[in-house]
């Protein structure tokens, strides 16, 4: 499986949307700042200038699923803004961050007049419906202990810094923010991290998770290490 390409952290090169920014300012939503609700009219189309950016959607019960991580370079909300209908997610700041807010309009006339934009706008939206689809199939087959692992793989590959004890990620995360990303409970998450760490696997100091044997969580995450992980089920 591409774990790394179908990350829900999601990022790149700014730059590329250097025809679509020209003359254009970001904004500055603080950490927690609602970018826009769920439910709300779709009018802008958001590319994130630094920071980071939750996308989230609330259930009827109430509770949240976390879709992506909208990092520099990411654009997200013309998905509904192209399909002209209401926001189906929640976009919220996860730290201070700088995005663009386009009004559509002013998007959609760049878009037909410039093919090789819209071609990108149009590989945006496929990364992240891909995104979704690992996402929908990862929950329909693999167990809670897999999924954990993966997003702590991405994570170290995303933010991993070579250190004394391994891969030191280098943002800090909850237990509930990875419950969030794949709608589990906070305390099914912290049993797998007392297991993964039990088996020496991950270890947290000062706050900050070290990946201590970063070939055996991959093979975890990929679903070739039964062995291990049936014997990590069994400290549960």
């Amino acid at each position: 499986m591409f774990i790394q390409e179908l990350s829900p952290w999601i990022g790149e090169e700014a730059e590329r949307w250097a025809r679509l920014l020209d003359g254009r300012a970001a904004r500055l939503w603080r950490k927690n700042q609602v970018l826009f609700h769920q439910g709300d009219e779709a009018r802008y189309v958001y590319v994130v200038k630094s920071g980071r950016v939750c996308v989230t959607s609330f259930q009827q019960d109430g509770t949240e699923r976390q879709l992506m991580i909208a990092e520099r370079g990411a654009m997200f909300g013309e998905e509904f803004c192209l399909a002209r209908m209401p926001c189906l997610t929640s976009a919220v700041a996860i730290v201070d961050s700088r995005v663009y807010a386009l009004p559509f309009p002013w998007v959609e006339e760049r878009m037909d007049r410039d093919p090789a934009l819209c071609r990108q706008i149009m590989t945006s939206v496929s990364r992240k419906n891909l995104v979704l689809l690992h996402q929908v199939m990862e929950y329909s087959s693999a167990d809670a202990f897999q999924r954990i692992a993966q997003v702590l793989v991405n994570l170290s590959r995303r933010y991993g810094q070579a250190g004394e004890l391994g891969e030191r990620i280098g943002i800090r995360f909850t237990q509930q923010d990875v419950a969030n990303l794949i709608h589990v409970s906070r305390v099914t998450v912290s049993n797998v991290m007392n297991a993964l760490t039990r088996q020496g696997i991950v270890e947290r100091r000062d706050g900050a998770f070290w990946i201590r044997k970063p070939e055996l969580l991959a093979g975890i995450a990929q679903g070739s290490a039964p062995n291990l992980r049936r014997h990590s089920h069994a400290s549960l």
